[in-house]
């Protein structure tokens, strides 16, 4: 029998929510129409609300309880609320857990509980490419530049870390569509060029935390890539970053000098990005000690800053722990960061797994989308040591990016097991279907 067994046309119809949900999601088009237009449109919960009640009438969660990676999911969102009584100042963190189960959480219901075929996999991933194109064109005509570092204006990603971030989940799947077969070459030459832009912009953030994820995300593309792919990235990206890092601005260049050296302009003063890398240096201590503290509820959902300023008797503006994992284990206990760690880690494997198996049936479609997945994971899990974005949709759409490409693979599997068993029982049935047969380069 196949994996699923639920109502075509409601969940049909539920992706189609699903899609432009993740669309909305990712891209700044919902913030951007506010803006100009004026009001709030609340166009997440008008797409997300729809997607959501289908993944609950056409079996999603009967879907999502088949890849364990979904427990830890399920069980870090739920130690969320468990938290939240125990909070600094629960009304804070109530807020703050309305808001993830409305539309953070929602991404991980939606993508795993809803993706069932290889097409529609990909439809997800195209959609991201997709909503990375309007970022980068919104950064193109409505880009912020403060002190010389780009945001997109009047968003939430005028914040120019979280925006380097967020290119850095993104990045990858422009490469995957650009490498996919079946897409029209004009769309392959606009990823590729999304994907040059890409790291322009990432570059021109200023992120140092981009940076060194950048770095790592090449390094672990050159280790694992096949060997065409491998050429390329050891041949022509190591010479187009030197290119783009000359040109950058000078105060661009300075602040991202302060990686690898604590000071700046010969070692005698000491500049704004020296004094930012320190006062993190001091958060993550913070955030630690606050963990250990608190082992087992933290402070509550959103509280890191509250707490940490009643405990040093001061005020002025609450500050983030610029940690996504020690956000969780700081604010939520050990327990919300032991299921966090534990779903990104078995999500991680399962699109690995998945890898794998895809290569040794020759179905190079799979394979190459596990691939690039798995650079987004490496990609933003790294940014996300340097950022608090703990309790936005990016965790969770990951997860569900792995649940649905296991449920995907499942379904090719039983589906060619289906067609060698009807091909012993009758001959007429061989061959099986096009579709199970593998896929070409």
């Amino acid at each position: 029998m196949a994996v699923h067994t639920d109502n075509g046309s409601i969940r049909r119809i539920a992706f189609f929510f699903a899609v432009v949900f993740v669309f909305i999601m990712f891209s700044s088009v919902s913030e951007i129409i506010g803006t100009v237009v004026g009001g709030r449109w609340f166009l997440p919960a008008i797409f997300g609300f729809p997607a959501i009640a289908g993944v609950f009438l056409s079996d999603g969660l009967a879907r999502l309880r088949r890849v364990r990676t979904s427990y830890y999911c399920i069980a870090f969102s739920l130690w969320l609320v468990v938290a939240t009584p125990f909070s600094h100042w629960p009304g804070g963190s109530v807020e703050v857990l309305l808001s993830f189960f409305q539309s953070q959480f929602a991404m991980f219901l939606v993508i795993g509980g809803l993706v069932v075929t290889w097409r529609e996999c990909k439809v997800i991933l195209y959609t991201i490419a997709a909503s990375g194109l309007v970022n980068e064109v919104s950064a193109r005509f409505m880009g912020m530049d403060v002190g010389g570092r780009l945001g997109i204006g009047l968003t939430t990603l005028g914040n120019s870390n979280d925006f380097a971030a967020q290119l850095m989940f993104i990045l990858p799947i422009f490469g995957l569509v650009s490498v996919m077969p079946r897409v029209p070459w004009v769309v392959k030459c606009l990823m590729m060029v999304a994907s040059l832009y890409a790291v322009q912009v990432i570059l021109r953030t200023g992120s140092r935390g981009a940076l060194v994820s950048m770095v790592v995300t090449y390094a672990f593309a050159l280790f694992r890539a096949p060997g065409r792919f491998r050429i390329v990235l050891g041949l022509f990206l190591p010479a187009i970053a030197i290119v783009m890092v000359l040109a950058l601005p000078g105060e661009i260049t300075k602040r991202l000098a302060t990686v690898y050296r604590g000071q700046t302009d010969g070692g005698e003063t000491i500049d704004e990005a020296t004094a930012s890398a320190e006062g993190r240096r001091y958060l993550l201590d913070r955030s630690v000690e606050m963990t250990f503290k608190h082992p087992i509820v933290g402070v509550g959902p959103g509280q890191f800053g509250g707490a940490e300023r009643s405990d040093a008797g001061e005020t002025g503006p609450w500050m983030q722990t610029h940690n996504s994992y020690t956000q969780v284990s700081s604010e939520a206990g050990l327990p919300a960061f032991l299921f966090l760690t534990a779903g990104l880690l078995s999500a991680y494997f399962s699109v690995t797994k998945v890898l794998r198996e895809a290569r040794a049936q020759r179905n190079f479609e799979l394979e190459r989308a596990a691939f690039f997945v798995r650079l987004s994971f490496v990609g933003f899990c790294t940014s996300a040591f340097f950022l608090s974005l703990a309790y936005r949709f990016y965790f969770p759409a990951l997860i569900g990016l792995a649940v649905a490409l296991t449920t995907v693979w499942q379904e090719i599997t039983s589906g060619v097991s289906e067609s060698s068993h009807a091909a012993q029982s009758s001959p007429k049935s061989w061959p099986p279907p096009a579709f199970h047969q593998p896929l070409r380069h």
